[in-house]
């Protein structure tokens, strides 16, 4: 992956605010007060090595990813994982701000656009959900972010890659209803 991508996900921690979390082995049985549990040992296919926890979400880690870099239980957690041929790059992150959803939108938005990146979509905030897409010699970068006003946290999932590779991820992300709703609402703006 480009600089650009580290560079992207360590602005969006600067932009929203930026503890260890754990990271077990699939042998271990774990519950952190997650909506449900992962059943399964395979992903797409690929057997799972291990899985990341904190107390707010819960995501598998296929044999083809590593995690590169996290932090966490607690606010402001991360995890960022990186398919191990390099073809996908996955951030799932927590934080809390005071801006409103808009503001973070537009402040992301400008960071892909220092960063040469060419928005392809939004940035717009659709049914409470920052959505921006970009592209950079034919690399995708996907941004969806959500603000919660109640505890002012802020909830955001970036990927680059290929969109079947990142899947293998999120197909197995478990969290709360917050995490939950973030996951749901850009896959209806699809619909």
């Amino acid at each position: 992956m480009k600089k650009a991508v580290a560079s992207l996900t360590m602005s969006l921690a600067f932009i929203v605010g930026c503890s260890t979390a754990e990271v077990s082995d699939v042998s271990k049985s774990e519950s952190n007060d997650v909506s449900a549990s992962v059943a399964q040992k395979t992903v797409n296919n690929s057997a799972v090595s291990s899985y990341f926890v904190t107390d707010y979400f819960k995501v598998a880690v296929p044999e083809t990813w590593k995690v590169v870099s996290y932090d966490g239980p607690e606010i402001p957690t991360y995890v960022s994982l990186k398919r191990k041929d390099s073809s996908a790059l996955i951030t799932i992150r927590i934080v809390k701000s005071d801006k409103d959803v808009e503001e973070l939108c537009q402040d992301v938005a400008k960071k892909f656009v220092a960063q040469s990146r060419d928005i392809v979509l939004g940035p717009e905030v659709y049914y409470g959900t920052c959505t921006i897409s970009a592209d950079e010699n034919s690399d995708n970068a996907t941004l969806w972010l959500r603000k919660y006003d109640d505890d002012k946290s802020v909830y955001s999932i970036y990927f680059e890659g290929d969109v079947d590779h990142v899947n293998e991820v999120l197909s197995t992300l478990e969290g709360n209803e917050k995490m939950m709703n973030l996951l749901v609402m850009p896959l209806k703006q699809n619909l």
